[in-house]
This record gives structure tokens, sequence and C-alpha cells, in this order.
């Protein structure tokens, strides 16, 4: 029987977007310009990734007196001026004096349009997911849209969200906050003729740019639900096999190493980056001297190890053997002050990176990011130094806590199956074994053993009667006649088949005879050096 092989697709379930922007008051410039904005960087960041697509396709459409297709169902990548056009007019909507009016029936004929767009072209598509920005209250826009939803093909369409960007009064300021409708409030606003199948998603964010920046990023996840990511294996009980726990993984940051652009996300002590590879590397390459600039203090309690990322350096003093001695020592006794007051009073330094005098050569020079870093305190005199997030590079994650406590039948398996495990009061990485070095040591494989037959055929043989290979005939043969009377002796001593050396009877010179060389000490030494050898004709 054979195994399943476990693969998965990633990003292969990335639906198309479509966003309807609702211009009902009371709907604002300063609402427009940031639902502007946010779409604008998420999509150019959405355009700059490598790998599979994960905003694969996206269209925009206006809801004022009546509906407006600004930009047509199409590929992100390599239409992102396009995008930026459309989002322009999406300012300029409002500025024309388009919205006010009659408006009743334009969303959902907008919701109809959308769907209508996306059947004309379903080929390219798999599943599309509908999005209305809206600042009217959540119930009466949520009758629209499932009164809307009752005469569209629900078998392509994935999900319908309002975002309604008005503040609820009875919540509080929050930088971030997102709350979906309770059941009995959806269940209020459905009204005769909803669906009330859990289609339409209603979503509550703060009227700010960071709550919508942050919503938007969750396109950029792997929708993909066809398989399990992760399989976490545990020792099982007498008698049942191994408990596997299957599960999904989640990106947390966006990885620097895979947008389009190397923008430095990140301290490499090599030339050529993180994304170096061991052949590019030479011996003696220049790198640069880096430079940190302090701008916060963070309590090392706080920090979230999920934000952390990137390879770990450690921080020490210099010991640049052309600095002074007194600036030398002076900088050693700063450094290891630093360390004890940061160890002391448990914080770690935030501190972005001056970006390099000559990284811009561009005319005219175009931005570069900012990296940021984290340095942490040590018992010992030197710092650690990762790579922290950023928020144009944080991604939504849900900590959801749990409303009850777990089955107990489920505690105490999981109880008994951990029970088995070893546990190590301290983690020592030396004690842990990967196998790379035999992976990185070339197998060494054994010449086979030469047959009879073959053992005969080598370069050079020695037996009790030596002899010259053919390779030491071609210098022998250049000798001059002078010199060869000693080869010619050797030669009818101890092989009687080959025919003594007879010098020419012409003694005159022509044109093709070599010249007379004189009794030389080199030649008198190569003579000697094969007393006993005969060529092999």
């Amino acid at each position: 029987m054979n195994k399943q092989q476990l693969t998965r697709n990633q990003f292969a379930r990335q639906p198309a977007h479509v966003v309807l922007v609702d211009f009902s008051p009371p709907f604002g410039s300063d609402t427009c310009c940031q639902v502007q904005q946010a779409l604008q960087d998420i999509l150019a960041l959405a355009a700059n990734i490598t790998g599979p697509p994960r905003i694969p396709f996206f269209g925009l459409f206006a809801i004022g007196t009546y509906p407006e297709a600004l930009l047509p169902l199409q590929a992100v990548r390599g239409n992102l001026s396009k995008i930026h056009s459309a989002l322009q007019e999406l300012r300029s909507f409002q500025r024309e004096g388009l919205v006010g009016g009659k408006t009743a029936g334009c969303l959902g004929q907008g919701l109809q349009d959308a769907m209508a767009q996306f059947k004309r072209q379903q080929h390219l598509y798999k599943q599309l997911e509908l999005m209305v920005v809206t600042c009217r209250p959540s119930n009466i826009v949520n009758k629209e849209v499932e009164r809307a939803c009752s005469v569209l093909d629900m078998d392509v369409l994935k999900k319908v969200q309002v975002v309604c960007m008005s503040q609820p009064e009875d919540l509080g300021a929050s930088d971030l906050y997102l709350m979906e409708d309770s059941p009995s409030n959806t269940a209020a606003s459905g009204g005769e003729g909803g669906l009330n199948c859990g289609m339409v998603d209603v979503v509550h964010l703060d009227n700010d740019g960071v709550s919508l920046h942050q919503f938007l990023k969750g396109w950029l996840g792997d929708s993909g639900t066809d398989r399990e990511h992760l399989h976490i294996t545990l020792p099982g009980m007498a008698g049942i096999g191994a408990l596997t726990l299957k599960c999904d993984l989640n990106e947390r940051i966006l990885d620097p190493t895979h947008l389009l652009q190397p923008l430095n996300f990140a301290l490499a002590p090599d030339a050529k980056g993180p994304t170096s590879t061991a052949q590019s590397r030479t011996t003696g390459s220049a790198a640069p001297v880096y430079k940190l600039t302090a701008v916060k203090l963070v309590n090392t309690a706080n920090i979230c190890e999920s934000v952390v990322y990137g390879m770990p350096l450690v921080v020490s003093a210099t010991s640049c053997w052309k600095l002074d001695w007194e600036e030398l020592e002076s900088n050693q006794t700063n450094f290891h002050a630093l360390c004890h007051l940061l160890q002391e009073k448990g914080l770690a330094i935030l501190a972005t990176r001056d970006p390099s005098p000559g990284q811009n050569q561009q005319k005219p020079p175009r931005p570069s990011p900012r990296a940021h870093f984290l340095l942490l305190p040590s018992q010992s005199t030197s710092l650690l130094i990762k790579s922290v997030a950023v928020g144009e590079l944080l991604l939504p994650c849900d900590f959801i806590s749990p409303a009850e406590a777990p089955a107990q039948e489920a505690v105490d398996t999981l109880e008994s199956s951990i029970a088995q495990l070893e546990v190590e009061d301290m983690f020592n990485p030396l004690l842990v074994k990967s196998g790379l070095y035999s992976c990185l040591t070339p197998q060494v494989r054994q010449a086979p053993a030469a047959t009879s037959g073959q053992q005969g055929k080598r370069r050079f043989q020695y037996s009790t009667t030596s002899q010259v290979p053919q390779s030491s005939m071609s210098a022998v043969a250049r000798h001059t006649p002078h010199q060869m009377r000693g080869a010619q002796t050797n030669q009818a001593s101890t092989n009687q088949k080959v025919a003594p050396y007879k010098r020419p009877e012409n003694t005159q010179r022509g044109r093709f005879c070599p010249p007379k060389a004189k009794k030389s000490r080199v030649f008198d030494q190569e003579d000697d050096m094969f007393p006993d050898f005969t060529p092999d004709f």
C-alpha cells in the first residue's frame, strides 16, 4: 500500500477581492483618504512579494448615486500604475459631488455588477470575496447585503464582509479593535428575506489607518484549507499508537527576504547579505560597517517572541588594533557599563539602522526603509542583537482565549503522553546533534578491485627486466648520437632481440641533422639515471 504523499500547495486558493466603497453619509473625506491609503499600501506590498500571488486579482467600485466600476477585476502584479490611478479617482469621486441624493438599492446593484464581472472572467479566478466599506449603521447595511446575496451565485462567492468604520458608542478608544456582530444583532438585522447563512461578516473597525491596514493584511495569509500544514507526534500509551496532532501554520510577519527589492532588514556578517550562498562568498570580501541609532528603551518582560526574528548576533566591545589605547580602553569601559545598566533595569534598546552613504545612487534618490533592531542584555559583558518586526511587515494574528476549559478526557490523554518525555532543566544546544557533519562530509567511495587483465595494463610497469616506457623513449630519441652510445651498449647487453644502434655513415651534417652538442654534466647525469633500462619498441 502506497503511503499518501504529504505535500500541500501554498497560496493556491487565494480569492479575488472586490472592494465596494459606500459614500453614503456620514462617509467623509478623512475616511476616504484612510481607505485609499490603506488599499494602496497593502496592494503595493502584495505586488512586491515573490512566490505565488497572495492577492491575485483586485477590483474597485464606488457606490454613490449609482455604482461605478473604478477598476475592473484584474491582476495585481504588473498593474500597480492602474491601481494607483483608480485609487486617486476614489478621492476625486467625493470631491466632484457624485455622492448624496437617493442611494437606495445602489449597494445591491453594485454587488450584482461585481458578481457579473467575475462571471465573465470566471475561467481566470477560483473564488470571489466582496468587501463593503461604509460608515452607516451595520444593521441597515447588513439587510441590504443579505437581500442582494439572495440573488447571487453562492457557489463561487467565498465571503461578503461589511466593514463599518463608525465606532460603536459603547466601545472605548483603542489602537486596534476588530469585533464581529453578535449572533443576536445579526439575527435582528436579518429581517424578512435575509439569508442568515453566515456568508456575511460584519466587522467594526476604529476610524483610523492602523486598524484598516491590519485588517487588509489578512488578505496576505494563506486561504487554502485543503490540507493541514503540520503534524506533531507525541508518544502513545500502552496498546495505542503515537498521538498525532494536525495543525496549521500562520505567518506572524512577512519575510523581508521575499520582497523583490533588497531592503536590508537584517545585519549580515558577510557582504552579500542574508540571501548569499556559500559558493558566492569570497574570502576577504568587503562588508559594511553598520551604524545603529538608539531611539527607545523597551522593557524586556513585555517583548513578544513572535515579533523578533532573524539570525542572532552577539555584540561585544571592539578589539580593533587601529584604535588608540586610551580610546579602546574607554570604549570597553562604557560598553561594560551599558550592559550592566540594561541587565540591572531589565531594559532593551530599540535602535534603527542608518542607511549607508552610497546606498542610494539613483536620481532622484529613492527612499529606503529603516530597519529596527533590539539590543538585549545578558549577564556577561555582551549584548544580543536581533531584528524586530515593523508595522509594514506585521501580519494580523488571532490570539483567542478559550471560553471554557478543555475536556478532562483529552487532558488525561495528553498528560499521560507527555509524561513519557524526558524533562530537561536546562537546554544545552551542545548536547543536541542534528547529523549535519555527516551530511556535509563527502562520501568516499573505494575503487573496485582490478581484474587480472587490468593489473598488467598500468602506465608504468617495473619487472626484473626493467623497460623504459614509450614516453621516455621520445626523450631518449632526441639525444645526439654521441649521447646514445652509452644507451646502445646497455641495450645490446640486456636485450638481444633489439638491433643495436648504428651511427649513420654519412658524417656530414645536413639540413635535418641535429647539431653536435657539447658534452655536459646534465646529459651525463641523465645517462646514469637509467643504467639498466631497455627501451621497448
